[in-house]
């Protein structure tokens, strides 16, 4: 039997999938992988414990789509990675820009916004991928992210800038500490998607004032900074991948009606479509 793995890796997950003749399916969730935040050894270590991945070895064609793979260097980092794993395997290893394009592509050329852990956008037309503002990671960019969400909302928290009643709830969903946050936020592994744990308490208060103003404020800063800079973005729709973009879509949807576009699909994870794309026989 034909077994085609694709893998949508991102900075908090990964999810694996089985793609046959007969039927695509998911195999595991796993830890997230960034190859320039994470390290291939624990990762190693974490796959060899997961008995629903035994199989994984006999793949013939892996698919990876993942976070930090824009680079050539971190796409042969994902190469060796795979062929450890799978050593018969042929592998393409792409992007996660490009998973999201193409789960999100309907025919139609259209502008991709990813928006989970991190964030960046693209242009696609089926064929060719192309960014206007590279991707700067959790420190200098990740306008509208979930890691986004989650400096605003611990900025607001210690700076005092959030309303009691909203600190109260927040203090009772993490340990805010703030020797433990920093030591998280600076010393520890995953930085980014520590501080994208604070979007689920975002999406919880969405109808509190505060809340919807801060999120209005992070993802007015994606718009302009990742998407106003397409010469498309008044001709074409704006499609939408990942969890924030997905669980925060009437606010999303209410901002790109105030800057005039065009909006699209919500795909909150696109491990099925992109199944589906490379299913065999499709």
């Amino acid at each position: 039997m034909e077994q085609v793995w694709v893998i949508d890796a991102g900075g908090s997950s990964c999810d694996w999938w089985l793609c046959t003749r007969e039927s695509v399916k998911p195999v595991a969730k796993t830890k997230g992988f960034n190859p320039n935040y994470n390290r291939v050894s624990e990762f190693l270590e974490e796959i060899a414990e997961i008995s629903e991945l035994s199989s994984f070895r006999d793949a013939q064609q892996v698919f990876w789509y993942g976070a930090g793979c824009s680079s050539e260097s971190n796409q042969n980092r994902i190469r060796q990675l795979l062929l450890r794993l799978a050593p018969q395997a042929t592998t393409e290893v792409k992007s996660d820009l490009w998973g999201a394009a193409r789960a999100c592509y309907e025919g139609e050329p259209h502008i991709c916004a990813i928006l989970g852990t991190g964030s960046n956008a693209c242009f696609f037309d089926g064929n060719t991928l192309r960014t206007q503002k590279p991707s700067l990671g959790y420190l200098l960019g990740d306008e509208g992210s979930g890691n986004h969400i989650g400096r605003a909302m611990l900025k607001a928290y210690f700076h005092g800038s959030m309303p009691n009643e909203l600190r109260e709830s927040l203090r009772s969903f993490s340990d805010l500490n703030l020797n433990t946050v920093l030591e998280r936020v600076y010393n520890a592994n995953q930085p980014a998607a520590y501080l994208a744990s604070f979007a689920p308490f975002a999406a919880q208060h969405q109808e509190n004032p505060f809340v919807r103003n801060l999120l209005q404020s992070v993802f007015d800063a994606f718009i302009e900074q990742y998407l106003l800079p397409f010469p498309e973005v008044g001709q074409t729709i704006v499609s939408w991948v990942g969890s924030v973009a997905y669980h925060f879509r009437e606010t999303i949807s209410q901002r790109l009606d105030a800057y005039q576009l065009r909006r699209g699909i919500f795909v909150g994870e696109p491990g099925e479509r992109l199944a589906q794309f490379h299913q065999p026989g499709s």
